[in-house]
């Protein structure tokens, strides 16, 4: 079985063929997130897909299992016949590569290793995780606002990537790379909804001045937010936001 088939990741366009394993047979691949980038896998995607393999040659499958399951404990249990299935695996298989250690006694990750062994021209140099809001939209850029930060960001368009389904004042988290001065959208980016947009600005405002919370437990606590939305279709999204995540349980 194929590392893609064991993570759940399917191609949205073939049941049988995922973009890791066209990538293993030397095609050119598609991207999952369709709806933001298009379909053709660009660089950026294939970058993170080969590390996910390099990581299964030294490591196994299990380790990438098993980290989707606390993943998705953290973030919300995503299933199949779920509208954003595919864009939640990516967001995961961006976490685990950039963000997540490869043990407890340890910080290193897979980017981390590519990184430290010594690439002449690294592909993407760093990453920056957090919670965007679009301020412009162009044919060949996009600026953002990291919400966290306050920073402005020129997001430049790759190579067989459109910008469709996105819109000036669009929310929504997400990991974006950067190489050199230049960042691009990674797949598996998280929208939410126009009519929560005030609802998570007043959050944020909230912990901002509280600092009860990190950026990952607010990250974690909005995907699950997103999540429960997109399931009940029927309830106005202010409704499902206005249970302030940042009080389950699970935090």
């Amino acid at each position: 079985m194929v590392l893609s088939e064991n993570l759940g990741v399917l191609n949205p366009t073939a049941e049988s063929t995922s973009p890791l394993a066209k990538l293993k047979a030397g095609a050119r691949g598609i991207a999952i997130d369709v709806f933001v980038g298009g379909s053709e896998q660009t660089q950026t995607d294939t970058f993170v897909e080969s590390l996910i393999q390099q990581f299964v040659s030294q490591y196994g499958t299990k380790p990438i299992v098993d980290a989707k399951e606390e993943f998705f404990l953290k973030g919300g249990k995503i299933f199949a016949e779920d509208d954003n299935y595919h864009q939640r695996i990516y967001y995961f298989l961006n976490h685990f590569i950039f963000e997540r250690p490869l043990n407890s006694f340890s910080r290193t990750t897979p980017f981390l290793e590519y990184l430290e062994a010594g690439n002449t021209a690294p592909t993407i140099e760093g990453y920056t995780h957090s919670l965007f809001t679009i301020l412009k939209v162009r044919p060949d850029h996009i600026f953002l606002k990291d919400l966290f930060s306050e920073k402005k960001l020129r997001v430049d368009k790759q190579d067989l990537e459109v910008f469709e389904g996105i819109a000036k004042g669009d929310l929504f988290q997400g990991i974006l790379l950067h190489q050199g001065t230049t960042t691009y959208l990674s797949r598996g980016l998280i929208f939410h909804p126009n009519r929560s947009h005030k609802i998570i600005l007043n959050l944020l405002k909230q912990e901002r001045k509280n600092q009860r919370f990190g950026k990952d437990q607010i990250l974690f606590a909005l995907a699950r937010q997103q999540l429960k939305h997109t399931r009940l279709k029927h309830v106005d999204p202010k409704i499902v936001y206005q249970d302030n995540p940042l009080r389950t349980s699970l935090l």
